[in-house]
C-alpha cells in the first residue's frame, strides 16, 4: 500500500501527460545492458534495479536506461525523467521532451533529519522541517542539473515553503540559472513518506 500510495501522491504533483512508475527495493529485478552500477554492494544494486524497473514502467515499454559518466540516467529520445529511491520505494517520472526541459523528483522518510545534518541542510530550523527543505532541495538539484550539468551543495538553494509547494532559489549562477531567480516545485507527505517534484 505504501508503495502504490506514493505513486498516486507522484502522479497528482505532475502534468497530466506524465508517466509515472514504482518499484519495491527488496524485490530482484533484471538489469539492462548499460544500467549496472560497476562494482556496488548488493543492497546499491537492488536500488538500482528497482529505479531501473520503475522507470521502464513510467515509459510504458522494456527499455534500458543506461547512465551517463556522471551517473545521470540516459533517457530515450524525446523523454526527460528522474528516478528516486528511500528505503523499500523506488519511484520515477518521465515527460516528453520539447514542452518540457527538466524534471527533479526525491523520496525520503519522514523521520526527522539528525540536528547536525538539519543544520547543515536548513540553518537553524526544526528538524522535522528541515527534512521538508531537505526533499525540497534534492527535486530541484535533480531539474536544475538536467540542463546546466552543474553540481551544488545544500547552501545552492534556498527554499521557501509556500500553500502551493515551495520555491528554491538559486544563491549562485548555475548554467543558464542565474542567482537569485527561483525554480516552483510541490509536495505531498503520506504517513510514512516525503515526496518533492520541481518539473521545469
Amino acid at each position: 500500500m505504501t508503495l502504490a500510495a506514493c505513486m498516486d501522491g507522484l502522479r497528482a504533483m505532475l502534468p497530466p501527460e506524465a508517466g509515472v512508475g514504482g518499484a519495491d527495493t527488496a524485490e530482484a529485478y533484471p538489469i539492462m545492458p548499460g544500467e549496472a552500477l560497476a562494482g556496488a554492494h548488493p543492497a546499491r544494486q537492488r536500488e538500482t534495479a528497482a529505479g531501473r524497473h520503475a522507470a521502464r514502467m513510467a515509459l510504458g515499454r522494456p527499455v534500458a536506461v543506461g547512465r551517463e559518466a556522471d551517473h545521470a540516467p540516459i533517457w530515450p529520445e524525446g523523454w526527460i525523467g528522474s528516478i528516486t529511491h528511500s528505503g523499500p520505494v523506488a519511484l520515477a517520472a518521465v515527460l516528453p521532451q520539447g514542452p518540457w526541459l527538466a524534471i527533479g523528483i526525491d523520496i525520503e522518510d519522514r523521520t526527522p533529519l539528525v540536528p547536525a545534518v538539519a543544520r547543515l541542510v536548513a540553518g537553524g530550523c526544526d528538524s522535522g522541517v528541515a527534512k521538508t527543505i531537505f526533499v525540497a532541495k534534492e527535486a530541484a538539484y535533480k531539474a536544475q542539473f538536467m540542463i546546466s550539468r552543474q553540481r551544488m551543495g545544500f547552501d545552492g538553494f534556498d527554499v521557501r515553503i509556500t500553500p502551493a509547494g515551495f520555491e528554491a532559489q538559486f544563491t549562485q549562477t548555475k548554467g543558464p540559472f542565474a542567482a537569485g531567480t527561483s525554480l516552483r516545485g510541490r509536495l505531498w507527505f503520506g504517513t510514512t513518506y516525503l515526496v518533492a517534484t520541481v518539473v521545469v
